[in-house]
């Protein structure tokens, strides 16, 4: 429980650090977020920023959809929003279709899951996936909450 509780503040920093102006910090909220599983983090929450505000944003709860129900629609929506914000990314920016930062930060995501299995084993790697769907539903529940 307080592995998941430092995974949740975790998610808090990387949060913080993605809006700093200094590379170096944005490259931290990366690995962070990479670390604890939310590798579509930082696209994701750029495209917030934009469609924040209006009832039709997809971050708003439906009337009467409990916080279960809505974790796991925007969670899903986070992972398509964010791979749409990419690839427009990809485009402007003329990057390669396989240069895609949210495929490279899942990869810090297997890392660590790979070390947790290196170290415990089969456990190490079901604790750190649990861990994973822990901090995801946090995070949207903060979401839920604010909105």
């Amino acid at each position: 429980m307080s592995f998941w509780v430092v995974a949740s503040l975790n998610l808090t920093v990387a949060h913080e650090l993605l809006h700093r102006p200094v590379r170096w910090q944005r490259i931290a909220a990366r690995l962070l977020a990479g670390s604890i599983g939310y590798f579509q983090m930082l696209e994701e929450h750029r495209s917030h920023h934009l469609q924040a505000g209006g009832r039709d944003n997809g971050d708003s709860p439906e009337v009467q959809e409990s916080v279960f129900a809505y974790a796991m629609r925007r969670y899903v929506r986070s992972f398509q929003v964010a791979q749409e914000w990419e690839h427009l990314d990809q485009l402007r920016c003329g990057r390669a279709r396989w240069n895609n930062r949210i495929a490279w930060t899942a990869l810090i995501t297997m890392a660590v899951m790979a070390c947790f299995g290196l170290v415990a084993g089969w456990r190490g790697v079901v604790f750190h996936g649990l861990v994973i769907l822990g901090t995801a539903f946090t995070m949207q529940a903060i979401t839920y909450i604010q909105h």
